[in-house]
């Protein structure tokens, strides 16, 4: 589902506008709704990141519970490296195991791991069509 797809902006925000104003005196409720919208909303074109997206979540709460409890910058540092290395993984790693199997003449399963991982694979034209393009040419020959 696309921001600006009939059915978000017809369906999805409509009902989650609805149910956030109906909500307006449970601040909690609220933001339950809020968190199931936005677990539906990304589940919506690939389900299978939501386990992924659940345990980012709990990650950085825990991360926050802990900043908060205790201070310090530490765990706020190592949960956005984790965010930041998750995001490194799962975007470019086909275009980086492109770059390998380029220069190395290697063939390694970047194809396989690219596509099992891409999170470009809904997006027409996104960054790691291109890395998955060229590995499959290198792989091909």
């Amino acid at each position: 589902m696309l921001f600006n797809s009939f059915a978000f902006i017809f369906g999805f925000l409509p009902a989650v506008m609805a149910g956030y104003w109906l909500l307006a005196r449970h601040a909690a409720a609220r933001l339950w709704l809020l968190l199931g919208a936005s677990l539906v909303f990304y589940g919506y074109s690939e389900w299978r990141y939501l386990p992924l997206l659940i345990a980012s979540i709990i990650v950085n709460w825990a991360a926050a519970q802990i900043h908060f409890a205790r201070g310090g910058r530490a765990v706020l540092i190592a949960a956005i490296v984790a965010d930041l290395g998750c995001l490194g993984l799962f975007k470019y790693l086909g275009f980086f195991g492109g770059i390998v199997a380029d220069v190395g003449s290697w063939h390694l399963p970047a194809e396989q791991l690219s596509q099992l991982l891409s999170t470009e694979r809904t997006t027409p034209g996104g960054p790691s069509t291109l890395a998955r393009d060229a590995i499959r040419r290198l792989t091909l020959s």
